[in-house]
């Protein structure tokens, strides 16, 4: 409750602030979380979870550049 308290009277600025100093690095088949660079990771959904909807969304993101641990 107290960081939710903070973070709405926080600026931006201070958030993004606070975020960089902390560093959580996972690891998998890749490593995300690396400092100095920008990791992203694809978590497709759809409403009923059809397979060519998912895989279309994972194309969609494959396409952007974007990565995935999976």
């Amino acid at each position: 409750e107290m960081v939710a308290a903070v973070s709405k009277i926080m600026r931006n600025q201070d958030l993004i602030y606070v975020a960089s100093k902390c560093e959580v690095v996972t690891q998998f088949r890749n490593t995300i979380g690396l400092k100095g660079h920008l990791s992203t990771r694809l978590q497709p959904n759809h409403p009923t979870d059809d397979v060519l909807g998912i895989s279309a969304s994972i194309l969609d993101g494959l396409m952007y550049g974007n990565g995935d641990a999976v």
